[in-house]
This record gives structure tokens, sequence and C-alpha cells, in this order.
């Protein structure tokens, strides 16, 4: 059940960044400026005090796009040859800002459009400034301060607005080349992210272990990781590649995946070795010698010692087993836990199923 829940949420997550894209949420309008509606969210924080705000334009153009003060990181990939920065020609801007945008249109309006180039300066200068972007419908700036915005805030990103308008609808019918890009590798990303969530909550509730060699398992997720975080992030970056957006795309990939990918590879291993095995199980009936259970995070644990170790597919059945809760009520010393063993899609033997048998029960030969 647990690995279709798990295939059920990475499709929902990608698909629901499709959806985020193409209709983002837009909140009432806060008040207008110059007979124009704004849009205003307030940051706060445990004491409802007010720690920052984000202020927004209708602005339609279905491309998002970012401006922000020019950072190492942003030197950095553009030296790397990752990124490409267009420059206005206007130095004093060019050398301040960054502007993570690849349509045309929006970069020539701002390249002929002086007044707004000294408005992004102006509120990227302003103290607490976060950055200014766009989800594609709507233009944004965020601020980190005690206060909301004010009438100068509102005609700086106001004069932007105008200034990028004219061009807007024609981003619309032109999109660039890199979009769809940007648009499946945050799909996918987030599919894994949300694939390596609902397996932290499958080890969190459900606990115990399916594999006789726990070790085997973690070390070969370990392995499958570190080949899947290297193969998705050479992909991206050479997806990416000479577009101005591309640090900031590569550096979120960078983290979601260095989080995701260590806890999705070992349950992918996990997962796959299961599902794809379609050998042979063998059974074997072993000696229960001592219980135990105790209290933990997340589930409780039963364990039952065995006193023989005989080897199934060249593994050896380990002397302390995890099991689940029915079958540590039905156990008692002296009885015998029967283990029914499969050798796993990728070599990796797991417990198919456990029962409990009398002392003195046979396996019937086959």
């Amino acid at each position: 059940m647990w690995i279709f829940f798990k295939l059920a949420v990475t499709v929902i997550a990608i698909i629901s960044r499709y959806i985020r894209q193409f209709e983002p949420d837009q909140p009432e309008p806060s008040g207008h400026c110059d007979e124009v509606p704004y849009f205003e969210t307030e940051k706060r924080d445990k004491q409802d005090k007010i720690t920052g705000y984000q202020l927004g334009y209708t602005l339609q153009t279905d491309v998002p796009f970012q401006i922000d003060a020019e950072s190492s990181a942003s030197a950095f990939f553009t030296w790397l040859g990752i990124s490409r920065e267009f420059q206005t020609g206007d130095e004093s801007f060019d050398r301040q800002v960054y502007l993570g945008c690849d349509h045309p249109l929006l970069l020539n309006a701002l390249q002929q459009h002086e007044p707004a180039r000294q408005a992004i300066l102006a509120l990227l200068k302003l103290p607490g400034a976060n950055k200014i972007w766009s989800d594609g419908t709507t233009l944004w700036f965020s601020r980190t301060c005690e206060h909301t915005s004010g009438g100068t805030e509102q005609q700086l990103l106001l004069q932007v607005v105008r200034a990028l308008t004219p061009t807007a609808e024609a981003t619309r019918q032109q999109p660039t080349p890199f979009f769809w890009r940007y648009l499946s590798i945050e799909a996918v990303v987030w599919g894994i992210f949300g694939y390596a969530g609902v397996s932290f909550l499958e080890s969190r509730f459900v606990g115990h272990d399916y594999h006789l060699s726990s070790s085997a398992v973690l070390q070969t997720g370990i392995l499958a990781s570190l080949i899947l975080f290297a193969v998705l992030m050479t992909l991206i970056v050479l997806l990416l590649r000479g577009s101005s957006r591309s640090h900031q795309i590569v550096t979120e990939s960078f983290f979601l995946l260095l989080l995701a990918i260590p806890v999705c590879g070992t349950q992918l291993v996990s997962d796959l070795n299961r599902s794809q095995d379609q050998a042979q199980a063998e059974m074997v009936l072993v000696p229960i010698k001592d219980m135990n259970s105790y209290s933990r995070k997340g589930p409780d644990a039963y364990i039952l010692y065995v006193s023989a170790s005989p080897r199934l597919f060249g593994t050896a059945i380990p002397h302390k087993i995890e099991v689940t809760e029915d079958i540590y009520r039905i156990a008692a010393i002296d009885k015998q836990l029967l283990l029914v063993v499969k050798p796993g899609w990728l070599g990796l033997p797991w417990y198919q199923r456990m029962d409990v048998y009398p002392q003195h029960a046979q396996l019937r030969p086959r």
C-alpha cells in the first residue's frame, strides 16, 4: 500500500507544480496607488509583530522572472558559464542588479526605459529589500522590515509595472525556450521531495524493516543516491545552461535534492527490490528464544530473538528480528517463527511473510 501512496504523492506534487504555475494564488486588493489596485501580504512573528511584507501589482506575462541585487552566487555561475547575464548597457545598473529573466521582450523594455531601471535600483536599495519577482500574473516586491509598504515603494513598483505592461501581452504569445525546462525541472524535483517525504513517514509510523540485512540495503541505497544525485544535477545544469535564471533553480534544486535524495534513494532501492521480485520464495522455521518490546519515537518496537541462523539466498537470518505487533502477540518462547523469504530483484533478500508455529511443527517438503 505504501508504495502506491508514495507514487500517488509524487504524481500529485508534479501536477500541482504545473497548476501553481498557470493558476497562481492572487490575494484580494489591499488598496490603490494612482487608482491602480495593489496587493499586499504581511509577515508577522509569534508575537504578531510585522516582520516584512510583499507588495504586488497585476502584470500578466506568463513568464516567471526575478530581479535582485548582484551577488557572489550569480557572479560565480556567470563565471562558470552556466548562467548568462543580460546587460542593459547602463553600467551603474548592470553592476548592482542581476536580471534573472530570459524573455527578450521584457529585457528590451527595461533596456529602453531608464526610469524603470532607476525605480528598480531605488527599491533594491531600501533597507531590508529582498527581491522583485514575477509569478507570471503579478509583479511582487518583498522586504524585511517592521512596517507595511508606504507610498514610495508603491509608486516605484508601479513605475516598473507601467514600463513592462506594453510588452506583457506579447510575452504571453512568445514563451521563452527555458520556460518548460524550468517548469519540468521544478516539478520533478518537488516530486522527488514528495516521494522522500512519504518514505520518511513510512519509516516513522511503520518502523519495521523488510530486509534480512539492513546494512546491505543502506549501502546500496547510498550508492544509488550518489548516482541519482550526480545524474540529476548534471541534467539540470545542462538543460539550463545559458539561462539567466539558472543559478536560482540550480541552487534550489541542489539543496532540495541534497535533503531528499538520501531518503529517496534508499527507499527506492527497497521498493524496487521488493515490488519487482518475481522469484520463488524459500521458507524456514526458526525457534524463538527470547522476546522484547520497547517504546521509541514512532511505533513501538517488537523484537523476537531466534537461536538458529540458517542462510537463505546467501544471507544469514539475523538472530534479532523486528516483527509486527500482531506477530509479537501470538509469539512465545520455544514456539517457532516461520519466515518466508524472497531473494529480491536487486539481490537483497527480504521477508515476504512471517507467522508463528508450534514448537514441534515441521515444514512439508515441496
